[in-house]
């Protein structure tokens, strides 16, 4: 009887068994940042967790806790519960055996049912469920604003002539085309949906994946550079004052979002970037979980989390407020703003034509030096353009230097 109640124990620590009723046990989770759209998910994991007898420790990275510190408490055996984070660093805790397995859960309430082929792929290591998918954002959007879309009566803008032509008409009638974008990440993220657009899901893989000389230095990647430079030209960076005239907002989410600034332009009305109709390309925001002692509350605590972050209910507390989407395809939209209904119906039709896409430029399914170079790269050229064909063989050599780093 003592063996099997160790294998049992055992067991709960590597895949999340189903468990009865235990003693009450603090959940500690680490999150990266926590802003006004987490307010409510945050309240729902709290008041959930009480419910099954939990408390929750709730921490902030780098408020709360610097990533050193974590770090150092995750190699010496003493990790949080769980870990909310917004790219793949985690995949390096996975190599280093310090993450839990979750297939037992992920089979029991069949995740691949109801999770996007390209979302499930990176939530694994060698085959294994080790992370929880529960946010994704559409990178390769274009928002415009509402009130000027309606009064200029733009057309549907399926190619970038279409969208050139409506550039020069928006001009025009005085008002500016697209919202500037300082960030570094978010620039690289224009790039690489320019990228795509111009080249096609093949060629993106060759550059962005592969690393592929001969496709970095094509034609493909001059045109590409040509039509960002385009774009670049289109924004208006000295706009100081409450920006009311500009009509377009590339990438669903610019540095204004992210700053204290008081200004909110009413971007509401979604369209895809010209040539990228039926792709999406995406970022995610996932959950780890740590291996824990085996200790039955700690373990059976633990497995609660997982099971709440998973349900749709949080995922859609989580996401309503926000411009992202949950990960679960077959999550209830209803109170979501309608282009977050539209963003969840081009992932359901993307994933089923199986053109759900890896953001490079936000370090999914590639290495965080690539991932830097490619940021610091774009952003470079940004402020200090070259021509298209310079540009080209730069972005070839930053990519491939950061291959040869060692993470």
């Amino acid at each position: 009887m003592r063996n099997k109640t160790l294998i049992y124990l055992l067991a709960m620590n590597v895949s999340f068994l189903l468990h009865p009723q235990v003693q009450a046990e603090v959940v500690e989770l680490i999150q990266s940042e926590n802003n006004h759209y987490h307010l409510e998910s945050n309240n729902f994991l709290s008041k959930t967790l009480a419910k099954k007898g939990h408390s929750l420790d709730l921490k902030i990275l780098d408020k709360d806790i610097n990533a050193f510190d974590l770090n150092s408490r995750i190699y010496h055996g003493n990790a949080p519960a769980a870990v909310r984070i917004e790219n793949l660093d985690f995949q390096q805790w996975a190599r280093l055996g310090f993450l839990a397995n979750l297939n037992a859960l992920a089979t029991s309430e069949e995740w691949d049912r109801f999770l996007p082929k390209a979302v499930s792929d990176i939530s694994k290591y060698n085959g294994n469920y080790i992370s929880i998918p529960v946010s994704l954002r559409k990178t390769n959007v274009l928002k415009a604003n509402t009130a000027l879309y309606e009064k200029l009566q733009i057309p549907r803008l399926k190619t970038w002539e279409d969208f050139d032509k409506t550039a020069e008409l928006i001009q025009q009638q005085g008002y500016n085309v697209i919202e500037p974008i300082t960030d570094k990440v978010l620039l690289a993220q224009l790039f690489e949906s320019i990228a795509l657009s111009v080249g096609g899901l093949d060629y993106y893989k060759k550059v962005f994946i592969d690393l592929d000389i001969i496709e970095l230095r094509s034609r493909t990647t001059e045109l590409a550079f040509e039509r960002y430079y385009k774009l670049l030209e289109l924004m208006d960076f000295q706009v100081t004052e409450e920006n009311q005239k500009t009509v377009f907002q590339i990438g669903g989410l610019t540095s204004i979002d992210n700053s204290q600034s008081k200004r909110k332009p009413s971007y509401e009305t979604c369209l895809n970037i010209p040539g990228l109709e039926k792709h999406f390309i995406f970022d995610v925001e996932n959950f780890v979980f740590f291996n824990m002692p085996n200790i039955f509350e700690k373990v059976v605590a633990q497995e609660d989390l997982a099971k709440i972050v998973i349900s749709d209910l949080y995922q859609v507390a989580l996401n309503r407020s926000n411009s992202s989407i949950p990960a679960r395809m077959d999550s209830g939209m209803t109170n979501f703003s309608p282009c977050n209904q539209m963003t969840m119906n081009d992932l359901v039709a993307a994933n089923n034509a199986d053109q759900v896409i890896h953001s490079i430029a936000n370090g999914i399914d590639t290495t965080q030096s690539i991932q830097t170079n490619l940021v610091n790269k774009i952003h470079q050229l940004s402020f200090a353009p070259k021509t298209p064909s310079v540009s080209a063989r730069e972005l070839s050599k930053a990519l491939r230097l950061g291959n040869y780093i060692l993470r």
